[in-house]
């Protein structure tokens, strides 16, 4: 059977509904139309119309058309863009729409849920009604909402986004949802809210502001609850760890409500923390999500394409916020992610939107928010604000990271722009810096291999000199880690256990799909006697597109050596290893990205990267991975 994500435009079913409907009747169920000649028009439900004719309907040619933001298609394409549907959602829509029955719909069956995720999201959401009415009808909660609103929270934003509070006494949750609800505690404990391994059996969030998580489809999957008072000892925020269905390297804060808000206005903030889209909203700016950190992964670049609109980066304007901006430019333009990135020069002190609104009120923040410049003009605002450019090095520091980025581009009134930017902020005079440009624009040097985390290894050494010769290919230390983390993970829930305090997640992408699908699965049934060919049914079952991937992984694993053992210790240093094997990984990229600008002495926050750190690091991991590898072999 076909499954719902399927795209059929070219199935017959589909081609048999859209001759059976009107798209007038179709596109009129959702926005008003008005007749104009042979066609239809109307304002347009897909971004910030103002112009009754820039959306056009046509009868005769049964298709829709904007001539303001491009988009257009069939009756059924309108439904899929409208509810943000899967096309045979769409194909349904459109036959409840029309009162057609379409008896081979009956082919095409939705996946069938899991119901121990359903459990899950059912009883999350009645955690989040628990914490609301802590936080709005109990003593104790007055504490927390007066908090909220000396942030400037008003009861309509609280309930708008989803914040409750945790009451001290971490049991009453847990005998609202076991006496009133008749869950059982273990279904509550593939909620992250306990931990049955360890007999924790109260509400970890105990005394906190709890922050609702939603998934892409609105649904509460976690929480990340604050500390306020004078509780300064504790730790600021405690995430949900991994579950079912919680994965912060697969959520953006409010990414569900940005959806429709992003297609109409045509673009999104990319904030770094959620009092940051919160202060957006209070400033009238709904197009906003957050990261749960700094870190942009590969399922969130996913997420932000899938969205179709410009991203506009504002992370904070304090140092690792404009380090991490940097890094993100590289992602965002290797997905092909159009962006742009807000104007960090400013000139006040405050880092971030929650900061500023607070300060400066809430049109200075749509005046900062609305400043929007592109790459370039970031990167010199960001020399100017950390290199003092009155010392001759510093400024040949921004000359020499500049040259590369402007001899490629072929767009010679951008060029000329910043080379009298350059030459506005340096005192070096325009032409010195043109004909630093003509002359890179001469040299004949071969390209330089990006360093992958599954590609060869780079000698850092011969790019230096302008050879660079890739290593043979091999699989990287860090993949042989984690999977043979995963082995034992496969066997024991003290691994388990020490994984999701220590690691909690995997690097590479296929090792956290196998957790996400089997290690949970073990987890929940207790079972750790389960064979590869159990395993392999467990992944035929699942919906995920990647299942060989996973088999052929799968396999690896049961053919290790110390598959059948366990030992804690052994454990402890694989995380070791992986954490280390990270953060050498980190360095090369830093290092190769900085060599492929020829820019060894530009850019502080990759200089770093070449310090004395990198040495202490990577002797430190051979040291781990010398320790797991003679452990291996015995």
């Amino acid at each position: 059977m076909e499954n719902s994500n399927i795209n059929f435009e070219n199935n017959d079913l589909f081609e048999s509904v859209l001759k059976k409907v009107d798209i007038c009747d179709v596109i009129s169920h959702y926005i008003n139309l008005e007749k104009k000649g042979r066609n239809y028009v109307a304002l347009c439900p897909f971004h910030d119309d103002k112009n009754l004719g820039n959306f056009s309907v046509s009868p005769e040619k049964q298709v829709f058309k904007c001539f303001a933001c491009g988009k257009s298609g069939n009756a059924i394409g309108f439904v899929k863009e409208k509810e943000r549907c899967s096309w045979i959602e769409a194909v349904k829509k459109v036959c409840e729409i029309c009162h057609i029955v379409e008896p081979a719909l009956e082919n095409f069956k939705e996946v069938k849920k899991d119901p121990k995720i359903e459990k899950t999201f059912q009883i999350l959401n009645d955690i989040s009604i628990f914490y609301s009415l802590s936080l709005f009808q109990s003593d104790e909660g007055k504490d927390a909402l007066n908090y909220l609103h000396n942030r400037g929270l008003s009861d309509e934003i609280i309930r708008h986004f989803g914040i409750g509070y945790a009451l001290k006494d971490g049991s009453k949750l847990i005998e609202f949802l076991t006496k009133e609800k008749n869950y059982s505690l273990k279904e509550i404990d593939l909620t992250g809210i306990i931990d049955l391994k360890n007999n924790i059996i109260k509400d970890k969030n105990y005394g906190r502001i709890a922050f609702f998580i939603k998934n892409g489809e609105g649904k509460v999957c976690g929480f990340s609850c604050r500390v306020f008072g004078d509780k300064k000892s504790e730790a600021k925020y405690v995430n949900t760890s991994s579950t079912i269905v919680f994965n912060k390297s697969k959520i953006l804060y409010n990414y569900y409500e940005a959806i429709s808000e992003s297609a109409k206005m045509g673009y999104v903030y990319l904030l770094e923390g959620f009092m940051d889209v919160i202060a957006c909203y209070r400033a009238d700016i709904k197009s906003a999500i957050a990261l749960m950190g700094t870190t942009l992964s590969k399922e969130h670049l996913r997420m932000l394409k899938d969205l179709k609109c410009e991203i506009r980066l504002c992370l904070d304007l304090d140092k690792p916020g404009q380090n991490a901006t940097y890094k993100i430019f590289t992602q965002l333009e290797n997905y092909q992610i159009p962006y742009r990135v807000v104007n960090n020069d400013v000139n006040f002190d405050y880092k971030d939107s929650d900061e500023i609104i607070d300060h400066l009120g809430k049109e200075k923040l749509i005046s900062y928010l609305s400043n929007v410049t592109d790459k370039l003009s970031w990167l010199v605002n960001y020399f100017k604000k950390n290199l003092d450019l009155s010392i001759l090095e510093n400024k040949e520091k921004m000359i020499n990271f500049f040259i590369p980025l402007l001899k490629n581009n072929n767009d010679s009134i951008l060029v000329d722009a910043y080379i009298k930017e350059i030459e506005k902020v340096t005192n070096v005079s325009y032409n010195v810096i043109k004909d630093m440009i003509d002359k890179a624009k001469l040299e004949v040097s071969k390209p330089l291999i990006e360093a992958e985390e599954d590609e060869g290894e780079i000698d850092v050494s011969l790019v230096e000199k302008n050879i660079v010769k890739k290593k043979k290919q091999r699989e990287p230390k860090i993949v042989k880690s984690e999977r043979l983390l995963l082995s034992y993970l496969l066997k024991n829930d003290e691994a388990i256990s020490i994984f999701e305090q220590k690691l909690s997640e995997f690097y590479t992408p296929v090792f956290n799909d196998i957790y996400d699908l089997v290690i949970n699965y073990i987890k929940n049934e207790k079972d750790y006697s389960l064979n590869e060919s159990k395993i392999n049914q467990i992944v035929d079952e699942s919906n995920l597109t990647n299942k060989e991937d996973i088999k052929i992984e799968i396999g690896k694993i049961f053919t290790l050596k110390n598959y059948d053992s366990y030992n804690s210790n052994v454990v402890e240093e694989l995380i070791s290893n992986i954490n280390f094997e990270k953060n050498l990984i980190n360095i090369k990229k830093s290092n190769a990205e900085l060599l492929k600008n020829k820019n060894e002495n530009s850019d502080e926050y990759l200089l770093s990267m070449l310090s004395s750190s990198k040495n202490k690091i990577a002797e430190k991991t051979k040291i781990e991975r010398r320790k797991i590898w003679k452990r291996q072999k015995k």
